[in-house]
């Protein structure tokens, strides 16, 4: 029999600075940053659902939340922020760091909801032509 990926989508705006790049993204600046998630199920319930898109988009919701509208920072610029919301991101908070760190969320999120789903990847769109995909 075969497996359905089903994916859900979101985004968050927030602002980042890649600490010790040479060029203008060592500077703080802003994204709208878009995230894909996608699930693999082997099987469809009686409703013929694998898992259900409104559970799987709250799930992503609330991942995101800790992102939305926050400065993402590099560990070495922590000891120094005194502004608003934040999350600290180690190395720094690249595209690639923010998808894994999405990742262990999300995987976190459907483990505790009991989902009997395999997180499979996530896609964090950095800008309508570049994006990173996470996967394990």
């Amino acid at each position: 029999m075969g497996k359905w990926i089903v994916v859900v989508r979101d985004k968050f705006d927030a602002a980042h600075r890649i600490f010790g790049y040479e060029g203008k993204c060592s500077e703080w600046h802003g994204h709208t940053w878009k995230v894909e998630v996608g699930v693999e199920v082997d099987y469809l319930d009686e409703l013929g659902m694998g898992v259900d898109f409104v559970e799987l988009k709250k799930m992503l919701k609330g991942v995101l939340e800790k992102f939305d509208h926050a400065a993402l920072i590099a560990v070495r610029d922590w000891a120094e922020w005194r502004f608003g919301k934040y999350a600290v991101l180690t190395p720094n908070p690249t595209a690639e760091v923010i998808a894994s760190e999405i990742y262990g969320r999300m995987r976190s999120k459907l483990l505790d909801a009991n989902k009997d789903v395999k997180l499979v990847f996530v896609r964090v769109w950095e800008s309508d032509n570049a994006y990173v995909e996470y996967k394990e």
